[in-house]
């Protein structure tokens, strides 16, 4: 039928992006199921996707797994830090609530494939379908801004901007009473050549580097960014492992060769096969 997909996709739990992708794929593919299921005696499923109504709930569902999704991937990798996290979560809640403002009053333009889909309807349908659609969709957004509000209940990273840019927020970040940490502050914003190392390297970096300079800020800074924000690191662990523990390699001791494949230090070739003497030939 000339689609642009040859195949659905199928959701399964381990995957979590997975339900997204199925809803995405689905609309893009509504027309050639129709078809599918008209053609197979029997499918109670056919008339779905000849209901307005249903479709236009399929899009507005697509489009907020996709958004989800889209955030869910934001806070993933090996330099993410909790700050980072709480503010992509933070800006997802605040996006959601601002989605149902605009639905609550009939719009959804940040809704682009199901803006797609009610273009291609009539007036009386557009009537008909969005004004009962568009209070389910503001519910469903400040049901789900609630509950992501319980789930990330601290989202303040206001107090620790110091962390992030010790540079360019207010000295008052750090407390006048905490004596050591305020007057190591005080030296740190001070030094131009602090500054530039700030700019010159990544946060974890520089801070490491301020161990010896400014030992109590430099340690409390490393709490902060190097506490696990997300499962990214465990679940990127179980991934290694189960591409080296085959069926065929069952009794390997993946310990050593996990946290090699897991370390991000650079090993020195070099260095080290010079310690080791070549095998001499025969």
């Amino acid at each position: 039928m000339g689609e642009k997909h040859q195949a659905l996709l199928f959701h399964t739990e381990v995957r979590w992006l997975s339900r997204g992708k199925v809803l995405t794929r689905l609309v893009e593919l509504r027309q050639a199921v129709h078809v599918f299921l008209e053609e197979k005696k029997g499918s109670d499923l056919a008339h779905h996707f000849s209901d307005p109504r249903w479709i236009a709930r399929l899009c507005y569902l697509s489009d907020i797994f996709a958004e989800v999704n889209k955030g869910n991937l934001s806070i993933q990798g090996k330099n993410v830090t909790v700050i980072d996290a709480k503010e992509v979560v933070a800006a997802i809640i605040a996006r959601i609530k601002l989605w149902s403002k605009r639905v609550g009053r009939g719009v959804v333009a940040q809704f682009a494939k199901l803006d797609q889909y009610v273009d291609t309807l009539t007036p009386d349908q557009q009537d008909n379908i969005m004004e009962s659609l568009n209070v389910e969709m503001a519910d469903h957004l400040s049901q789900l801004a609630t509950k992501l509000e319980h789930y990330f209940p601290d989202l303040d990273t206001s107090r620790m901007q110091w962390c992030v840019q010790p540079f360019a927020c207010d000295d008052r970040q750090v407390d006048d009473d905490d004596i050591p940490a305020k007057e190591e502050f005080i030296t740190l914003r001070m030094k131009q050549a602090f500054k530039l190392d700030f700019q010159e390297n990544d946060l974890a970096a520089f801070w490491v580097a301020r161990l010896r300079d400014t030992p109590t800020l430099a340690t409390r800074a490393l709490k902060i960014l190097t506490s696990f924000s997300t499962t990214y690191r465990c679940e990127q662990g179980f991934s290694t492992t189960v591409g080296m523990k085959t069926k065929k390699r069952n009794r390997l001791d993946v310990a050593n060769d996990a946290r090699l494949a897991l370390s991000i230090t650079q090993p020195r070739i070099a260095e080290l096969s010079a310690k080791v003497q070549a095998q001499p030939s025969h």
